[in-house]
């Protein structure tokens, strides 16, 4: 997609202005458009914004911003007693299907002498559709074409001023790089959808499951209501916990970097981190050695416990058989020949009679039941063997754990006195650096990062408690439920749409995961392309939480302390592997991008808008001083279309080259 040319009426500076970009370069698709400050550069990407979004997303000042309407225009109905005016934006856009879009928007204003009063806004679509010009006026229809091809929720990934991209990774923009992610990805749409069914669910099913069961099956649908508050309340909270424990985290990184950088505490500084390492790794040791033991208390309680019943029936056995009272362990299949040859193996009568036969079969039947009897006892002996065996290696297993848990505690002890004596030399050194402070603050967010793990542990035991409670209580509703024949295919309805659920979670979860790795890699690659910095940076990471880490060689978080052209030159790496790996055909119109570049990056910057021109749309503005001479030569003859603005007046006029 990309926008074929522009026409701006009476909108600010802009009072009667087109732009054409032709694609007249078959290498490379870029455009662009040099002027002062002040002339109306930043306005033509207001006016664009103005026509997709109805706002002007790119004003410096909108408190003290002029108004929309072009002061000359203004000033002359104003000298004749005012009046209505027309502000108007046309745009047409080349799309996949090759059918041009014209997406127009006309503002209607009254210009009296002390106000300009908006009066009508409408927004048009018009496109030749089998042989005619079709022209949609409908608001959600228009809503859905500009968002199928330049939707507002990624803008900011399409539209750019060069002097805000240094502010694109603060705290406050993290919603756009998140929004970002997810539409250019497609995971909003699962988003959009699984949410659609739980709303089904909700609103459609689970009331028509509840009226027609009776008290009971409406209290039990009560009580699994309640719990999925509950575990989404869970939910809630663990994403408020991991995001704290994010930011802890890098407040750590933060302290512990500037705690290392200090030249005298250095080596000390490193002691006091691999300390602190071997303590974690202990006390990890400790927990698990813990739970072994938990897990082997457990174990020989439960055979204790019935020890001295086993003992009473072993002895019990063990006397009977030496009195020589257990039943005997004949082989019944002698018996069987007999009956079957109707001769006596052992006297050898020939022809034995039916009382014969019959009382063979007799003893067959008493003395089978007495051979099984004797089998089992016979086992179970050997069952209570093993047992006792087992009792016996309780004390060896005991004083094995108890001493291994009594060295890793000493261990710790050790480690712990030389984290301290560390500890206490870097608290001892003079706060020429601010080490003390640093020292108190890590602590401070050491202590705070246990607390949130603690507290996040426990939400995610709640939450697990609540879904295992969840899944009885489900039960014994759908128990309840599938006694009442009406609600069958309301039952079929809610179990298949959870399925439908639960597969799009996981699977959106994937998709953003793949996508997060996939996009930070691109990101560090046209980064590191675009930086003059050699093996500066080693690493671009972007967390859950959608913030970002540029990571040094060392694997210090250095986004903070970069420059604004490094940061800036990082924001357009991120929107370009944005687009790289969603596939998104979109345009890039960059207002001033390289006001806050150094002379260093410029080139690299260039050629890299050059290379992306030869698969999309890139326009460009500049101010004359931007637009130097190095600037001029790496762009000389692969631009499609130059523009040069300047002022008559109040009103903007355009040249091309």
């Amino acid at each position: 997609m990309r926008i074929k040319s522009i026409e701006i009426k009476n909108l600010r500076q802009l009072k009667d202005v087109t732009i054409r970009f032709d694609k007249d370069n078959d290498e490379n698709d870029l455009h662009v458009i040099l002027a002062e400050n002040g002339v109306g550069k930043t306005n033509i990407l207001n006016a664009i914004t103005w026509c997709l979004y109805n706002k002007e997303m790119h004003l410096r000042d909108k408190e003290n911003a002029l108004e929309i309407v072009n002061s000359q225009v203004v000033e002359e109905m104003r000298n004749h007693g005012g009046g209505k005016v027309d502000v108007s934006v046309e745009l047409v856009i080349d799309t996949e299907d090759n059918n041009d879009k014209n997406i127009k928007r006309l503002g209607e204003y009254n210009v009296t002498e002390d106000a300009i009063v908006p009066l009508s806004d409408t927004l048009t679509i018009g496109f030749w559709d089998n042989g005619g010009y079709r022209k949609i006026e409908s608001e959600e229809e228009t809503k859905q074409l500009i968002h199928k091809y330049l939707p507002e929720e990624i803008n900011s990934y399409i539209f750019f001023d060069g002097e805000q991209l240094e502010k694109f990774f603060s705290s406050d923009q993290l919603e756009n790089v998140k929004t970002g992610i997810n539409e250019l990805t497609q995971a909003s749409y699962l988003k959009s959808a699984y949410q659609y069914l739980e709303k089904y669910i909700r609103e459609n099913i689970s009331p028509r499951i509840t009226s027609f069961g009776d008290q009971e099956i409406k209290d039990q649908q009560k009580k699994v209501d309640e719990l999925d508050k509950q575990i989404e309340l869970s939910e809630q909270s663990i994403a408020e916990f991991k995001e704290q424990i994010e930011k802890c985290d890098d407040e750590l990184e933060k302290l512990n970097n500037k705690i290392h950088g200090c030249e005298n505490v250095r080596e000390k500084a490193k002691e006091l981190n691999e300390s602190e390492v071997r303590l974690n790794e202990l006390n990890d040791s400790l927990a698990k050695k813990n739970q072994e033991l938990m897990k082997f208390a457990r174990k020989y309680f439960v055979m204790f416990s019935v020890l001295p019943s086993v003992t009473r029936f072993h002895d019990y056995i063990e006397r009977q058989k030496k009195d020589g009272k257990l039943p005997p362990n004949i082989d019944t299949r002698f018996l069987d020949r007999i009956i079957e040859q109707k001769e006596c193996l052992v006297c050898g009568k020939k022809h034995l009679t039916y009382e014969d036969l019959e009382a063979v079969k007799k003893l067959r039947k008493s003395i089978s039941v007495a051979s099984e009897t004797s089998n089992e006892l016979s086992q179970s002996l050997g069952s209570m063997t093993l047992y006792f065996k087992q009792i016996e290696g309780f004390e060896k297993e005991r004083t094995k754990l108890v001493y291994e848990i009594r060295n890793i505690k000493k261990d710790i002890e050790r480690e712990d006195e030389h984290y301290k004596s560390i500890d206490d030399y870097l608290r001892s050194i003079p706060d020429n650096e601010g080490i003390k402070k640093a020292l108190e603050q890590r602590d401070y967010y050491k202590k705070l990062y246990s607390e949130l793990i603690g507290k996040k542990a426990k939400e995610e035991e709640k939450k697990k408690q609540n879904e295992k409670v969840k899944e009885e209580e489900d039960k014994r509703l759908r128990s309840l439920t599938a006694k009442k024949k009406e609600l069958t295919e309301f039952i079929r309805k809610r179990d298949f749409c959870e399925s439908c659920i639960k597969t799009m979670r996981e699977s959106m979860t994937e998709i953003l995961d793949e996508c997060r790795t996939d996009i930070q890699d691109e990101t560090f690659r046209i980064f590191d392309s675009l930086v003059w910095k050699e093996d500066t940076f080693s690493k671009v990471e972007i967390l859950e939480n959608y913030s970002f880490r540029l990571l040094d060689r060392y694997g210090n978080q250095t986004l903070g302390s970069c420059s604004a052209a490094e940061t800036a030159l990082l924001a357009l790496s991120f929107t370009l592997a944005l687009q790289n790996v969603s596939k998104h055909d979109s345009l890039l119109f960059i207002d001033t991008p390289i006001g806050r570049v150094g002379e260093q990056n410029r080139t690299n910057f260039m050629n890299t808008l050059l290379d992306i021109s030869k698969g999309k749309q890139v326009i460009l503005t500049f101010t004359p001083t931007e637009f130097d001479t190095n600037v001029q030569t790496i762009l000389s003859g692969h631009y499609s279309s130059f523009h040069s603005l300047t002022m008559d007046g109040d009103v903007t006029t355009i040249n091309k080259k």
